[in-house]
């Protein structure tokens, strides 16, 4: 499982812009609920 953080702004007129910030990749199994959070690496 990935996560995708974007900042995206929209214009007066509808016109979007996207910058993806940074990719949190997770493992696919959430057995483990300390893995699901942010590392604090990834939190700075």
């Amino acid at each position: 499982m990935a996560w995708i953080v974007k900042l995206v702004s929209v214009g007066a007129a509808g016109e979007e812009h996207s910058t993806e910030v940074m990719q949190i990749a997770r493992p696919v199994d959430l057995t483990d609920l300390a893995s699901l959070g942010l590392t604090l690496a990834e939190g700075k």
